[in-house]
């Protein structure tokens, strides 16, 4: 393997890349670490969106935002740390965490702020991707935009990056304060005032109304499903740590009658008249089954990707798709955790895919092509497989209503088993399981099958 050296180029002042990673969150960090560690190359691309890093630990400012995983789980194994100040670290200590991790491994050099993936094409001709991007503020209609090509192109936007907003009548006539948890103003004072929040949200809503009641004259919530509050409140009861004063909100309802409207200056629930609010609080979520839908990314015959995909994503091993070459997903369908931390899952994808993209690269250093994209039957047996393990778990009860189903209850957001079964899927990539094409496939690919035999 070529060494890196400092000789190789940023991607900075060029319209090509080696790699471009979308999302300078925690999934695009690792990936970045990943190609300084062990990729032959350093001319690499971080695309972010947001004015800072930090994914959703950057957008989500709420009062109360903190993990639901225990900081030594939510951290990478190779940058750990023992200073965390609690067990369940605040959205302030893990951007501050991403910061220092970032900043320890230089990446600040490879990340373009403010600027927004908003199509890939896929050429196969010069078997390349073709990238637009927009700078600027995203409410901003005064933007620039540019085109980037590169090699190899990660998307690494994570899940739940799209604030979900509910469709209630009268929404926009309120004139007092709205805003979203993932889009917080900082600058409003609650202090006094009458709030509600209305939404399911089951991270956002119980951890942000403790915050709220502590300083709001007057608040409710709307929750879908009370059973779920009740449950919620066994913490309260049984947890030392909590004082009376945080449990007994005699300024907080909990109002379960559906919403008829929204008027200018409250809400009005079913049978009652309109209650008056300062501010309302949509703790609604996000989207969650459309993934990588605010991109128009296009495979292989020119498609869009969400035409692919529209009876529901699905990726081979949950790092790669049909009918897109040198494309890797980090944190993509089915990989998601309900028992333990999605950061075991990424540093896993973050090596399986640093060993397609290093295959791509040495290519590519050597004055030759190389594609490569799974093939679409070994995808299918994948899929089949997995969507038949999910079958077998309550997930799947037709009565267990989710964010992880699309329609017509497919889910394409978890993993069936456990860590340890889906690090074993990723220790090896299968190159058989692949299409090569390029100058460079007939040589590279034997070369690759004979480094597994190898391994193995």
């Amino acid at each position: 393997m070529t060494s890196v050296t400092d000789e190789y180029p940023v991607c900075e002042g060029s319209s090509h890349c080696s790699v471009i990673i979308i999302g300078a969150g925690i999934s695009g960090i690792c990936m970045a670490i990943e190609l300084l560690r062990h990729v032959p190359t350093t001319n690499f691309l971080i695309v972010e969106k947001n004015s800072g890093l930090g994914g959703t630990w950057y957008e989500n400012r709420y009062p109360g935002c903190a993990c639901d995983i225990r900081s030594a789980l939510y951290s990478l194994s190779f940058e750990q740390r023992g200073n965390w100040t609690r067990d369940y670290p605040t959205q302030e200590e893990i951007l501050k965490y991403l910061d220092e991790v970032s900043s320890k491994w230089n990446l600040q050099r490879h990340i373009r702020f403010d600027s927004t993936v908003h199509k890939a094409q896929w050429d196969n001709h010069q078997l390349l991707w073709r990238v637009r991007v927009s700078t600027g503020d995203l409410e901003s209609s005064m933007q620039s935009q540019y085109q980037l090509t590169t090699d190899f192109l990660f998307p690494a936007a994570g899940q739940l990056n799209i604030p979900r907003y509910p469709d209630i009548p009268g929404l926009g006539s309120f004139v007092g304060k709205q805003m979203h948890s993932a889009r917080w103003d900082s600058t409003y004072d609650i202090a006094g005032k009458r709030i509600a929040v209305i939404g399911n949200g089951y991270a956002s809503t119980f951890q942000v109304v403790p915050e709220l009641a502590k300083t709001a004259s007057r608040l409710m919530f709307k929750r879908g499903v009370l059973m779920r509050i009740r449950e919620s409140l066994h913490a309260y009861i049984t947890n030392p740590d909590y004082s009376p004063s945080q449990i007994e909100w005699i300024h907080v309802d909990l109002e379960t009658k559906p919403i008829q409207r929204i008027a200018a200056t409250g809400i009005q629930v079913e049978t009652e008249e309109a209650q008056p609010f300062d501010l309302i609080v949509l703790a609604t979520g996000s989207h969650t089954v459309g993934f990588l839908f605010s991109m128009d990314i296009y495979v292989l015959d020119g498609r869009p990707l969400r035409e692919l995909w529209k009876a529901g994503a699905q990726a081979y091993r949950g790092v790669v798709a049909e009918d897109l070459p040198n494309f890797g997903l980090l944190y993509g369908p089915n990989t998601n955790l309900g028992h333990n931390s999605v950061v075991h899952i990424i540093e896993a994808q973050s090596r399986y895919l640093g060993k397609l993209i290093t295959a791509v690269v040495e290519s590519r250093l050597h004055g030759q092509t190389l594609a490569l994209r799974i093939r679409p039957d070994a995808l299918r047996a994948y899929n089949e497989q997995l969507q038949n393990l999910l079958s077998e778990t309550s997930w799947a009860d037709a009565r267990c209503s989710s964010w992880y189903k699309t329609e017509d209850g497919r889910n394409v957001h978890n993993w069936p088993k456990n860590v340890g079964q889906y690090q074993a899927k990723l220790a090896q990539v299968h190159w058989d399981d692949f299409i090569a094409e390029g100058s460079a496939a007939t040589s590279v690919v034997l070369w690759l099958r004979e480094s597994e035999q190898d391994d193995e």
